[in-house]
């Protein structure tokens, strides 16, 4: 009995400094951690204002002593450097480059052809983000690695407004054996107008049916009008997927000029009802009223879609329109028809 007594008190004494001595571990590590903390915000304040200092100053030589200065310090400088490539334009950009190029450059590539897949994508955004044009080679090998190598690398691309940088974006693009959709339409409809020319330039490539069709997505989407041309040419395309883009493109773009509106009427003609639908509703969008009788007759459409999208656009074109709805609504040849356009009419609260 007493044995265990003496057992239970030591193993207690143990448990209580044990406990003790882990309790001290980590307000030990909790003050070490807001040490390290307070010291690394204390490290960038100080490399902040001299990158801000020597860039005021816009003097080059000055630029590179911060580099050899702070150099030693390789994450706080790349961060302070990615928040202010990200803020500065024009000549201060190409002085943070400079900052770069002769402090972390070349750590960086080590780390892009690294065999370790995360190395290579934590390196990847901030190399191609202080890229230049002779850094091509080593652009077009991250833009080859595996896909989430490439899709940081096209990112981080997006993010520099230079010709060149846009051209490798394009480039990946047409190299991709099988691009992420989602994220190609993130990064170029970002993109905006700057991208104009270049998508023009690969419409008139041959693509695949997916790449071409993304294409006509951003021409819609962005949009960009005085690509309406160029999304013409593809109203007679073999595959039916195109023509569908085509269709929505078309009405998307919101160019009323009569060579679209003859090309949508001829796609409400379409073998495929998936065109025939879209052409249906973009000719709504346009409110165009040589397309009164083209919409008044698809109402009788064997395809609900077909009937439903010709009836809204009816009903959107005003009194002309909502005229022929009436007229439909009350005929007796075609129930289905009918019931359409009493439906689209009750809708809009015109039907009486």
């Amino acid at each position: 009995m007493r044995i265990s007594l003496i057992v239970v008190t030591t193993s207690l004494i143990f448990l209580l400094v044990f406990s003790s001595f882990i309790f001290v571990l980590i307000i030990l590590r909790r003050l070490y951690k807001q040490y390290s903390e307070a010291k690394l915000t204390e490290q960038a304040q100080k490399v902040e204002k001299d990158i801000l200092q020597a860039i005021g100053t816009n003097d080059r030589n000055t630029c590179m002593e911060v580099a050899r200065k702070h150099q030693a310090k390789p994450k706080v400088l790349l961060k302070a450097l990615i928040t202010f490539v990200e803020t500065f334009q024009g000549q201060e950009r190409d002085l943070l480059r400079l900052i770069f190029d002769n402090s972390l450059k070349e750590r960086l590539i080590k780390q892009t052809n690294s065999g370790s897949t995360l190395r290579r994508l934590r390196a990847t955004r901030p190399f191609v983000l202080f890229s230049g044009p002779r850094d091509g080679p080593h652009i077009m090998q991250l833009l080859n690695d595996k896909p989430v190598i490439r899709l940081a690398a096209i990112n981080a691309l997006s993010r520099i407004p230079n010709t060149y940088a846009l051209t490798y974006v394009f480039k990946a693009f047409e190299a991709d054996p099988d691009p992420n959709q989602r994220a190609y339409l993130n990064v170029l409809y970002g993109l905006g107008d700057k991208i104009q020319s270049l998508i023009q330039q690969y419409l008139g490539k041959k693509l695949s049916v997916s790449k071409l069709c993304l294409l006509l997505e951003l021409v819609g989407s962005i949009p960009l009008p005085k690509v309406y041309e160029d999304v013409l040419k593809f109203r007679n395309h073999p595959d039916k997927e195109v023509r569908v883009r085509v269709a929505r493109v078309l009405g998307g773009l919101n160019v009323p000029l009569p060579e679209v509106i003859k090309a949508l009427i001829k796609l409400t003609m379409d073998e495929a009802w998936e065109v025939k639908a879209q052409a249906l509703k973009s000719l709504g969008i346009l409110k165009s009223e040589d397309a009164l009788d083209v919409l008044a007759t698809a109402v009788f459409s064997p395809n609900w879609y077909c009937r439903l999208n010709a009836g809204n656009a009816l009903s959107g074109m005003g009194a002309p329109g909502q005229r022929r709805l009436k007229e439909i609504a009350v005929q007796k040849a075609d129930r289905y028809a009918s019931e359409m356009a009493q439906m689209i009419l009750e809708d809009t609260y015109q039907f009486k």
